[in-house]
């Protein structure tokens, strides 16, 4: 056992049992939620709910667990919606697109390698794409 992984035991205190079940449950998050959240959210999901979680902190922060009572309450609460909004136009630093464009067979490829979450949905508009194109495509001869 690599002593990484000792410390890691000694820090977290997991059996192997709880790693197992962590595991299982790393791959059901990747498999349905982050497909829902992509929908939900588009593709910089991520970034919104990053925009979401910080509004939520700086509103409880200020105005506490409450609706707003007064104009400093309004003002965090439009504070916390812009903020949600700034998440919400920004994209990733890791996309190569912006979000909601079409998937093509060279960013699925490319996702892959670097062992990114490609839904299969995804891979399915990209292979229609392709298939498209080359209907398309003018036959020499």
């Amino acid at each position: 056992m690599s002593e990484e992984r000792k410390k890691l035991e000694e820090l977290f205190k997991l059996s192997w049992l709880d790693e197992w079940k962590l595991k299982l449950a790393w791959g059901v998050l990747t498999r349905k939620v982050v497909p829902v959240m992509e929908k939900i959210l588009g593709g910089n999901w991520r970034t919104t709910l990053g925009g979401i979680l910080v509004a939520v902190m700086i509103y409880i922060q200020t105005s506490g667990a409450e609706f707003p009572k007064n104009w400093n309450d309004v003002r965090s609460l439009i504070l916390g919606a812009l903020l949600i909004w700034w998440g919400r136009v920004q994209k990733d630093g890791a996309t190569g697109s912006q979000p909601g464009d079409p998937p093509t067979a060279s960013r699925i490829a490319a996702a892959r390698k670097a062992g990114d979450f490609v839904s299969e949905h995804d891979v399915k508009v990209a292979a229609d794409a392709v298939k498209l194109l080359e209907l398309a495509r003018p036959k020499s001869g």
